[in-house]
């Protein structure tokens, strides 16, 4: 009560004006004005602030809004170079002649068929027609299937040079297995190198780049529809994470074909309604070496033993060189091991192969020295790729020893000229590093879908940006005609002309469907700047240059012009379908697959200067409020404060991301310019990623 009283004491004395003051007042005559109450003095509290409200408004939503724009613009400049992403359409090729189109260059409509089927004199090369009826009733939808069956085995994690043998090395060293005269991971796997010099017409080795991001199950997506996922892949539907785009799996499964499974579990979230029986293994445990793999022996051995051959894919997912390489890294003993194990299990299946099956070995991606991956470094994106078959698998030049006819020769010539050019034909567009490593070719990944469904009989998957590996499709099988079929009339076609028309066949088709997954993509989302125009010039020249190739096929027959003059025309539209894809692939990737580095850097600034923006807003409020106390006129109302506090968040929430993103960008600005043999990216994306699919 007592203190009340002081302090009301305390007020009345000090609203009273001051002694001398009230003397000069009241010498002037003048009556000093009374002191205004404790209920005036709040309501002119009340409205004073209200007097400057409407400009106080205007002045902290302008604040507001540009610390807001500031945030957004760099959290939008950041995941446009880091979030890759793209739109899945639902549309699948079917088992049907693809539609004829007009040529824009001739005015002509085209069918895409073997050339040698459009000339009259050698209607007994015809091969298949794609017009005719009979074609697909058991050789194929699009292409004549040369094998009723693969086995597709992925070895998560299967660096290149973990399959290539070095003979001078092996040499060199006392003790092959002494890690300090070769490394852990070299030499390891000789089954690769064993049938390419024993069977090379049966085995066909290549260096296989997969497009970023290298985590296993944006891999699987790819190696199974030629597309290239992304860590926001934004579908078509939403229902689930069962893949919505066309695949191999798919195809096998309208044409009512059996697929078998054994492995990593991530198939079943994407593929489950496509596989008719299916051996899942749980994947996420690093630390376990063996379970996937021997779960995937368990199952593969006995299918392929079976008498009844009931499948027609089978597919074995291993994952212990991968968890090895998480858990201890490639230089390592316990990589020999596994390394060991592979060679032999591998052994074992080619030998249970049959004539009619083709066996494919990949990995879905490489690993960088540490063992990880998720980026595109070199080592990540270096993957293996190596196909089998008992029949002959590919055209190769004979053995020293054995006697090279003419035709063999010729033809093995025409093969090498033919991938010269088109190496050289990729360089010069600035493609792809289409270099040979060790003598072995480098190919895109997803290089594997169209020429697996071909090789199968089967239409390429809609969504495919891959490219036929030429090396399979040069052979003069598809075209062969029985020697009593000959008309005495026409001239004998030399087997290289006939390799070459099979495949130019297989080079149109697969650039006939990646055109047409361009046209849609575009009209599904029309700001997909793919340079569409310029693309389908391409591929128009393309199809005139196979028009021109068809009469000069005919002249040939007829006797007027040479075989060379057919040869060159036939590789130089085989070249334009390739070239027409390749360029088809490089448009998609500058959307979709390459990290936009200035971007992420531009974001990574333009949060920074947010944060700063954020903290100098908040001291000058806090300033101008300290500077101001007890000043009736200034505005500092909880309004005012609370807009200052909501800035002071949205600056803490960009600092936490460019927190977070910061050291990722600090790694990518780290190898510009350097050997690339870290990662680009962080495990936060295998995280993000598993976290996304959970």
């Amino acid at each position: 009560m007592f203190q009340r009283r002081a302090r009301r004491t305390a007020a009345v004395a000090s609203s009273k004006p001051p002694p001398a003051a009230a003397a000069a007042s009241a010498a002037a005559g003048k009556v000093p004005a009374r002191p205004p109450t404790p209920s005036q003095q709040a309501r002119v509290l009340r409205l004073r602030p209200l007097a400057t409200s409407e400009s106080v408004f205007i002045r902290l939503a302008a604040t507001l809004a540009a610390l807001t724009a500031l945030h957004v613009a760099g959290i939008f400049l950041f995941s446009s170079g880091f979030l890759l992403s793209r739109i899945e359409l639902d549309e699948f090729s079917q088992c049907t002649v693809p539609e004829p189109e007009v040529n824009a260059t001739t005015g002509s409509s085209q069918h895409a068929a073997p050339l040698l089927s459009f000339v009259p004199e050698s209607r007994a090369f015809a091969g298949q027609d794609l017009e005719s009826s009979s074609f697909g009733s058991g050789d194929g939808c699009w292409y004549p299937a040369r094998f009723r069956r693969a086995v597709v085995i992925i070895i998560d994690a299967l660096r290149f040079d973990f399959t290539t043998y070095d003979h001078e090395l092996a040499a060199r060293v006392s003790d092959p297995s002494d890690p300090t005269q070769v490394p852990y991971y070299l030499n390891k796997l000789p089954v690769f190198d064993e049938l390419i010099r024993s069977q090379p017409a049966n085995s066909l080795l290549l260096r296989a780049r997969a497009d970023p991001p290298t985590t296993t199950l944006q891999r699987l997506k790819a190696i199974t529809t030629g597309t290239l996922p992304t860590f926001v892949d934004a579908g078509s539907n939403f229902g689930g994470s069962t893949v919505v785009e066309d695949s191999l799996l798919r195809q096998l499964h309208n044409a009512s074909r059996r697929i078998e499974f054994a492995g990593d579990d991530t198939w079943m979230s994407l593929f489950e309604p496509y596989l008719a029986v299916a051996h899942p293994y749980p994947s996420f445990n690093v630390q376990d070496l063996h379970t996937v793999d021997d779960g995937c022996v368990r199952h593969l051995f006995p299918t392929l033993r079976r008498q009844e051959k009931d499948w027609d894919l089978l597919v074995a997912h291993f994952l212990g060189v991968d968890h090895v390489g998480h858990s201890f890294g490639p230089s390592t003993l316990p990589m020999t091991r596994k390394l060991n194990q592979v060679d032999a299990w591998l052994n074992q299946t080619f030998s249970l192969l049959d004539d009619d099956t083709v066996a494919v070995v990949l990995g879905d991606h490489g690993m960088d020295p540490k063992g990880d991956h998720g980026g595109d470094s070199d080592l990540e994106v270096s993957a293996a790729l190596f196909f089998y078959a008992k029949r002959g698998l590919r055209w190769v030049a004979p053995k020293p020893e054995r006697h090279l006819s003419d035709s063999d020769a010729e033809s093995t010539a025409a093969l090498t000229r033919l991938l010269a050019d088109l190496d050289a034909a990729a360089a010069g567009d600035d493609v792809d590093p289409f270099v040979p490593l060790k003598g072995f070719r480098t190919v895109p990944q997803i290089d594997l879908v169209p020429s697996l469904a071909l090789l199968l009989g089967l239409p390429i998957p809609f969504g495919n940006l891959g490219s036929i590996i030429p090396e399979l499709f040069f052979t003069a099988s598809t075209s062969e005609p029985p020697a009593a079929s000959i008309d005495a009339g026409a001239r004998r076609i030399p087997p290289t002309i006939r390799a070459l028309d099979s495949l130019l066949l297989a080079a149109r088709l697969n650039a006939r469907q990646i055109r047409s997954y361009l046209v849609e993509y575009s009209r599904s989302r029309s700001s997909a700047d793919f340079g569409l125009d310029a693309l389908l010039e391409g591929y128009d020249e393309a199809e005139a240059a196979a028009a021109d190739a068809r009469d000069v096929v005919g002249r040939f027959l007829r006797g007027s012009v040479g075989a060379k003059e057919a040869e060159d025309a036939l590789r130089s539209s085989y070249l334009l379908s390739a070239r027409f894809c390749r360029r088809a692939l490089a448009s998609a990737r500058r959307i979709w697959a390459r990290f936009d580095v200035p971007l992420i850097v531009m974001g990574v600034i333009v949060l920074a200067l947010s944060v700063v923006a954020s903290i100098s807003a908040v001291a000058i409020a806090w300033a101008a409020r300290r500077s101001t106390a007890g000043q009736p006129d200034v505005p500092g109302g909880p309004f005012e404060m609370a807009v200052f506090l909501a800035s002071a968040v949205a600056g803490a929430l960009a600092a936490f991301i460019t927190g977070v993103v910061g050291p990722i960008v600090q790694v990518v600005l780290q190898l510009i310019g350097a050997a690339a043999s870290d990662s680009v990216l962080s495990p936060l994306h295998e995280c993000v990623f598993l976290a996304s699919t959970a």
